[in-house]
Order: structure tokens, then C-alpha cells, then sequence
């Protein structure tokens, strides 16, 4: 039985931005988006983009990755983890060597990195990001082209906010990792 995967929140005093893009191979129209919340899964910050031109969701996610962490530093979160869901933007990452269309986007992300004060960039399945995708995706499939930035999170991905907010702080609970004052 393989176990549900959701959502995890990060560590006290950091927070965690979810980051996804979506790409229509048939007319390079892509939709990105990213969540900002807090350790207790409270969304601070979510945006949406829509751009046009890219050759790959490869291309559309590390543009994505790098928008994020633009608004990052201009919001001046100072400790964050950031998490994506797609593989290749992991391995691109893992061997710049092997991606070199990609290695300008790539030294641009990591030169960034330096800004923060403590930042985690990480791989999660697409469970754990199920927020960012359905933003991003809604550009493409719901043709949502209306870019924005917005404090809180989206309306109608509140219930499943809220249920990702509850299961981190019961299996935080469960697993004995809160101390009581951490508890949201």
C-alpha cells in the first residue's frame, strides 16, 4: 500500500514556497505559479503568471523557479525552502554539465540562492505540490491568463488548503514532533 502523499510543513521560523509551472507544447503557452506559507501551513503570498515562447516544461519550470525566487528576495523572506515536482529540473540541476541550454537559467537560480539567509531548494512528488500545480495549471487548462499576486491563498483551492494545513500539524503531532509551543 503505497502511503498519501500531501504536503509538509517546513521548519520553525522558515517558510516554504511551492513552485510549478504548466506548458502546451502546441502553442508554447505556459502558466506558472507560487505559495508561500508558513510552518503551520497558513498561505502568506500565491501568484500566477502566464508567459508564451518556451521549448520545454523544462525551460517553463526553471523560468518559473527563477521568477519565484526574484519575488522571494523582493519580499525579503530571509529563510525558505523551495520546492518543485519536476524530475528534470532536479537531474538539470544535479548535472549542469549534461544541460547546457539550460546552464544560463541555472547559474542565474543558484547566484540567487546566495541572498537568503538559509534556503533549501528540493524535489518533492507532485503530491507534495498539488497547490502550485493547480494554479499553474489552471492558466492552461481553464485559459485563466489574468497574471496577479495576491496575500493568502486562492478562494477556490481553500478547502484544499486547509485540509493540507490540518493532516501537517496532525502527522506533526502524531510523529511527536511538535514541542506545545509549536503547535499553530
Amino acid at each position: 500500500m503505497v502511503p498519501h502523499v500531501r504536503w509538509c510543513r517546513p521548519p520553525r521560523n522558515w517558510l516554504k514556497c511551492n513552485v510549478s509551472a504548466s506548458w502546451g507544447s502546441h502553442n508554447r503557452k505556459g502558466g506558472a505559479s507560487w505559495i508561500v506559507r508558513d510552518n503551520c501551513g497558513l498561505p502568506l503570498f500565491h501568484c500566477r503568471r502566464v508567459f508564451f515562447g518556451h521549448t520545454s516544461i523544462i525551460e517553463a519550470e526553471l523560468q518559473s523557479l527563477l521568477w519565484s525566487i526574484r519575488a522571494l528576495i523582493d519580499l525579503r523572506i530571509k529563510s525558505v525552502v523551495i520546492e518543485s515536482s519536476l524530475i528534470q529540473v532536479r537531474e538539470a540541476f544535479l548535472k549542469p554539465h549534461e544541460h547546457l541550454e539550460w546552464r544560463h537559467l541555472i547559474d542565474t537560480i543558484t547566484g540567487l540562492l546566495n541572498e537568503f539567509d538559509g534556503v533549501s531548494m528540493e524535489h518533492v512528488v507532485a503530491g507534495r505540490n498539488k497547490i502550485a500545480s493547480s494554479i499553474a495549471q489552471s492558466v492552461t487548462s481553464d485559459h485563466r491568463y489574468q497574471s496577479y499576486m495576491a496575500t493568502g491563498g486562492h478562494t477556490w483551492l481553500s478547502s484544499l488548503l486547509r485540509k493540507e494545513e490540518l493532516s501537517s500539524l496532525v502527522r506533526s503531532y502524531n510523529r511527536r514532533e511538535l514541542a506545545e509551543e509549536d503547535l499553530c
